[in-house]
């Protein structure tokens, strides 16, 4: 199964402070700390992986290959068709990169740090993601603000939230599978939902929409299909996700006890004590790295 991760620049510079869940700097206290999250993630992957594909813009070339040297085994450099898009919707780039998959994939996001192999069950699996999502109540605040803006919303994504309090998703710090049909199926609506939604949606927490159309729809697609989604962990308690993914501890820890961190979202990348913990990481384990972000920076 192919390793990939997207990395659409846009979002990095251009996304307004003020959205809720904005990527401005990758959601990180400062760029650096969004570099170092890159590197490290790439490097950690390579460690384990023979193969692991870019996906960027030129602008992410320019910084990721040409100038971090980051050690990937191929780059595509696609995402500028991309750029006329509203960079608040940040998974775009994520989109657009499982619609050019042609064979088995599980794509990681600059976030995600592994210490081990990814489990074997996964590379086997049709559908593949990290953990279900219950209990996260934005999802459905985001479904009734869309529905009170007459926005699009495909019809089998209405039908899944029908009568449910509380609706479901898969998170995608990893997600990916052997199921390409299944794929091009998901990637199409997604598609659907962005374009015919660019000039009617502005809500005020318009970075949620991202996990929407990707981790929302990526479960009722599965749900309705009747496809088993494999994830990395089957812990749903929201509480204890957060504690298993992005403690402090586990990350000061790592990999004693731990081989996989995610830090989702954008709370704890805004604290000093992360990016700091980050930055000691990559400079004791990987200097030559940590010494080209700070030069670039």
């Amino acid at each position: 199964m192919k390793i990939i991760q997207t990395f659409w620049t846009l979002p990095m510079v251009k996304s307004r402070a003020t959205t809720v869940d904005n990527r401005l700097s990758g959601g990180w206290l400062e760029s650096k700390y969004h570099l170092m999250s890159w590197a490290y993630s790439c490097l950690q992957l390579r460690s384990f992986y023979d193969e692991v594909e870019l996906i960027t813009d030129q602008a992410g070339k320019a910084l990721m290959i040409d100038k971090l040297h980051l050690p990937y085994t191929h780059t595509a450099v696609v995402l500028d068709d991309i750029n006329h898009y509203n960079p608040d919707w940040w998974a775009i780039g994520k989109i657009y990169a499982f619609g050019l998959q042609q064979q088995p994939f599980l794509h990681v996001d600059g976030d995600v740090f592994i210490w081990a192999p990814f489990p074997e069950r996964l590379a086997k699996a049709a559908l593949v993601s990290q953990n279900l999502e219950y209990g996260f109540p934005f999802y459905r605040a985001v479904l009734d603000q869309l529905v009170d803006r007459k926005a699009y919303i495909p019809a089998e994504i209405l039908s899944s939230a029908r009568g449910q309090p509380s609706l479901l998703a898969y998170n995608a710090g990893i997600i990916g599978g052997n199921d390409i049909a299944f794929f091009r199926e998901f990637v199409h609506e997604a598609w659907k939902f962005i374009k015919e939604n660019q000039a009617v949606i502005n809500l005020p927490n318009a970075g949620m929409l991202n996990a929407f159309y990707e981790q929302h729809f990526f479960y009722c697609m599965a749900a309705q299909r009747k496809i088993k989604v494999e994830c990395y962990t089957e812990e749903t308690d929201p509480d204890r996700l957060w504690t298993y993914f992005k403690s402090m501890k586990r990350f000061g820890n790592a990999p004693e006890g731990c081989s996989y961190i995610h830090l989702w979202g954008n709370d704890v990348k805004m604290w000093i004590e992360v990016c700091e913990a980050l930055s000691d990481r990559l400079k004791r384990e990987y200097p030559a790295w940590h010494a080209r972000v700070m030069s670039i920076v």
